[in-house]
């Protein structure tokens, strides 16, 4: 049987400061379909659960664009101060020709209209050097801001971190698995629910495969809701569209196809009441 808990916690376990909790073990061959769901482009096809975790493998690709990143997401908001770890193994680095690293990554956006995204990882860069990586990312359009910080990094396994007091997002590493977390960095992320959480792996350029592999995800927060829902209600599914993407939702093409149908079968329908 795989490890997975989702339940309300008293204040006494798991952090006073949080009430929900979701922890899942990857290892075994394991995979929550129930609360968890694969994020990007192709990600069903790029993701295998194994023995010792769950693989991201991305390979060499063709074409001339960058590589999106996929990823796993649990299929819930996330309400108020939070804490999400996963735990990550690289056994091979790759180092890439060409973008901003490739490796782990742990990213999410808020739900807000104007959403924030946030990112820690652990990268190999172009240029050869082994970094973690901070970004945060706020506003759109001009009032947009992207703050980038990168840190030396020597592990090939750890932990990242992503947690939130108040107003202020914290970046935290482990260098092993049961390591101390220290910090990286703070910045100010704002009170909005988080609408998307994503583990997964980032591919630096279209040559450089990447092979990243997932132990265990925890979050912790004040409020996961709908994470433990019955089968038979709706699940919450998060959304993701690269910002180098335009492509829409895949429910929007699919209400953008049957309106198409509709409108041709009516003016069908008229066009043969008015020949008679």
């Amino acid at each position: 049987m795989f490890n997975v808990t989702c339940l309300l916690l008293a204040a006494a376990s798991a952090g006073a400061q949080f009430d929900a909790h979701y922890q899942f073990d990857f290892r075994k061959g394991q995979f929550d379909n129930q609360r968890l769901v694969p994020i990007g482009s192709g990600a069903t096809n790029l993701v295998r659960p194994a023995a010792d975790g769950l693989h991201f493998l991305l390979p060499r690709r063709s074409g001339k664009k960058t590589p999106p990143a996929i990823g796993i997401g649990p299929r819930s908001k996330i309400q108020g101060d939070f804490e999400i770890t996963a735990y990550f193994e690289v056994q091979t680095w790759s180092k890439p020709q060409a973008g901003y690293g490739a490796g782990p990554t742990l990213y999410l956006t808020t739900a807000a209209k104007d959403s924030s995204a946030a990112l820690v990882g652990r990268l190999i860069r172009a240029d050869g050097k082994h970094v973690w990586n901070a970004y945060l990312r706020t506003g759109q359009g001009p009032d947009r801001k992207n703050v980038v910080r990168l840190f030396p990094a020597t592990t090939k396994q750890g932990a990242l971190r992503l947690s939130r007091t108040g107003e202020t997002l914290t970046y935290a590493v482990a260098e092993t698995a049961a390591g101390e977390f220290r910090t990286l960095i703070e910045l100010p992320l704002g009170t909005d629910d988080i609408g998307m959480v994503r583990i997964g792996a980032q591919q630096s350029d279209i040559n450089t495969p990447v092979d990243v592999l997932f132990k265990e995800l925890v979050v912790s927060a004040q409020q996961l809701p709908g994470v433990d829902a019955p089968q038979s209600e709706p699940r919450y599914i998060p959304r993701y569209q690269p910002e180098t993407e335009k492509s829409q939702p895949i429910e929007t093409w699919v209400i953008s196809i049957l309106l198409a149908a509709l409108a041709v079968g009516g003016g069908w329908w008229g066009y043969r009441r008015w020949r008679g």
